[in-house]
């Protein structure tokens, strides 16, 4: 498990849970106002369900390990089965469970993304025998992944970030200057809507040396988010980075999702 923030306690982790949500809340109100990933704006955002549903998309065979797709800001879970992410994964021979979650930006907006997540997908999840359970995040379903693995790193063996939103360019320039991620101090105190450099701060501490849980990263490299992506490829093994000629889009994702499943760094030798 990830070593607590400097200073915090194993009782503090409810508070940051929650703190967090609440900046997730401020990520999905700016994500409904803007076409930051080119996508069209619907007019209301779906409302969120309790329970969050989920589906299982694949079933593992001899496996005790197990991914979660998060979707992306305008999608739904059955994006991953458009997309054709259980036939993708079949033909890489990866023994992994798929399990879509209706992850959609409703949850981030009411701010109860992370306890949904966790109640009624997570831990039924564990509680049916998956050992090892990997966050997969497709745009905002990456920084949901994130935020997750942030309040119950316990509970994940990976993450997969699929082109996820990084914040804005004051943000990157700021760590470009300092050299590198691990080097890099944001300006205290931070503003309650600066969710960019929180997300930031976590992806510091997942991807600091001493973090067991391996990241991955997918991108088009064409995607007008790419600048970010780039920037956190340079945190990361060689092996842990793949790029696609493609743009913002799921027909990029899924042709990312194969590269991912043939290198083994998802339930396989890799880790």
């Amino acid at each position: 498990m990830p070593p607590l923030e400097p200073g915090s306690t194993r009782s503090e982790r409810p508070r940051r849970a929650v703190a967090a949500a609440k900046h997730l809340g401020i990520l999905a109100s700016f994500l409904l106002t803007t076409t930051t990933t080119g996508c069209a704006l619907p007019r209301v955002a779906p409302q969120a369900r309790i329970p969050m549903p989920s589906e299982m998309l694949r079933e593992a065979d001899d496996s005790d390990c197990l991914a979660v797709l998060l979707p992306g800001r305008w999608d739904r879970m059955a994006a991953f089965r458009n997309a054709r992410f259980p036939e993708r994964s079949e033909a890489a021979g990866v023994d992994l469970g798929l399990v879509a979650a209706d992850a959609h930006i409703g949850y981030y907006r009411d701010e109860i993304i992370v306890p949904r997540l966790h109640q009624d997908v997570i831990a039924p999840l564990r509680a049916r025998g998956a050992e090892r359970i990997w966050l997969v995040g497709a745009s905002l379903g990456a920084v949901g992944s994130l935020v997750y693995w942030k309040s119950h790193p316990e509970e994940i063996a990976g993450l997969v970030l699929i082109a996820p939103y990084l914040g804005e360019e004051d943000v990157l320039d700021e760590i470009r200057r300092a050299g590198s991620l691990q080097e890099w101090r944001p300006p205290r105190p931070l503003a309650s809507d600066d969710f960019g450099r929180r997300i930031w701060l976590t992806l510091q501490q997942v991807t600091a040396p001493h973090s067991p849980t391996p990241v991955l990263l997918a991108y088009g490299t064409r995607d007008d988010l790419a600048p970010g992506h780039r920037l956190l490829a340079r945190e990361l093994p060689e092996s842990r980075v793949f790029t696609h000629p493609g743009s913002h889009d799921w027909k990029t994702w899924a042709e990312l999702w194969s590269e991912v499943l043939a290198s083994e760094e998802v339930c396989g030798n890799g880790r």
